[in-house]
């Protein structure tokens, strides 16, 4: 059986451009599932420490980093992580709340309601 030319010159073009762009599909999935799970671990750790009223370096917080990190290992799917990259943000998602701020606001949510 013979096949035209034109066929076999577009299969080898069009078959690795397609598979080539489902592959960098499926990477990009998995890095962007990645980076979320990094973020929503560094955010639990955040919750961790404030809920337990942590804020200095001591054996419980470092408890707290290493079952985040061992956390992370068993979700991730392609990229490594350490204590290091989820401690980097930490602060950055615990914010100070002053009570009156909270009473402050919590009115204004309360009469907007009404």
């Amino acid at each position: 059986m013979y096949v035209r030319a034109s066929f076999v010159i577009e299969n080898s073009v069009l078959i690795p451009l397609f598979t080539g762009i489902i592959v960098t599909l499926i990477l990009f999935g998995m890095r962007w599932h990645d980076e979320l799970v990094v973020d929503s671990i560094k955010l639990q750790v955040a919750l961790k420490l404030e809920q337990e009223n942590i804020s200095d370096k001591n054996e419980k917080y470092n408890e707290i980093l290493k079952n985040a990190a061992d956390n992370a290992r068993s979700r991730l799917l392609i990229k490594e992580t350490d204590m290091n990259e989820i401690t980097s943000g930490i602060n950055d998602y615990i914010k100070p709340n002053s009570q009156s701020d909270f009473i402050r606001k919590t009115n204004a949510l309360l009469k907007l309601k009404e």
